[in-house]
């Protein structure tokens, strides 16, 4: 259940207003956008692929409420017991939307809380990320025994989805060089690809 993250753009006005930023130069990113870009690059790609999937924000630009979102997964889940949540972000710093830019950077993948099935797909997740974008840092929890692990939240869309679910930020969107990346096609369509062959592999190798 491919999920992109807030809001679009309707007749120019940003649905989701806090999750944007506004360089000092006057570039504009708008999270949303990005996320609903990503997501249907990788929805055409699963297409191409024959690997079934389900969406909840990819045909509406509304910035749909989170219970919103977890009850149509449920739904979904509830007649096709193999499928898994996989929402889209990008990640912030600031604690306003416009400004020089600030220093946070790279990847993160977040899970609910306590080991659950869907910690096996978020390490899938990880390991694509990782090989995938050497040139960008991977963020990480480190245990107490010196290994790594996904970052785990109390989102609702994690926590209340009965499926397996996790959730990527793809970089910092209030990171000018970052920012820069997530607004090219390119860099777009180097995320998508990564979530491609990450669901590609849970397709072909998890029992949900």
């Amino acid at each position: 259940i491919i999920d992109a993250g807030h809001g679009g753009l309707v007749n120019g006005r940003y649905l989701t207003p806090g999750k944007r930023y506004t360089f000092d130069d006057g570039t504009e990113i708008f999270e949303g956008v990005i996320n609903r870009s990503i997501g249907n690059r990788l929805a055409r790609r699963l297409k191409e692929a024959g690997i079934p999937y389900f969406q909840t924000t990819l045909e509406t630009e509304a910035d749909m409420d989170l219970e919103e979102r977890t009850a149509i997964a449920n739904r979904l889940f509830e007649s096709n017991p193999n499928c898994y949540f996989l929402s889209i972000h990008s990640n912030s710093s600031s604690d306003s939307l416009s400004g020089k830019g600030n220093n946070a950077s790279g990847f993160e993948i977040y899970t609910s809380i306590g080991k659950t099935k869907s910690d096996d797909m978020a390490s899938i997740a990880a390991r694509w990320y990782k090989r995938l974008f050497p040139d960008f840092p991977f963020r990480e929890n480190k245990t107490e025994g010196g290994e790594y692990q996904n970052k785990e939240a109390g989102f609702i869309v994690l926590k209340n989805t009965r499926c397996p679910a996790f959730l990527v930020e793809n970089l910092f969107f209030d990171n000018r060089k970052e920012a820069d990346f997530l607004l090219s096609e390119g860099g777009q369509q180097r995320i998508a690809d990564c979530l491609f062959k990450i669901v590609e592999e849970i397709y072909n190798s998890v029992e949900v």
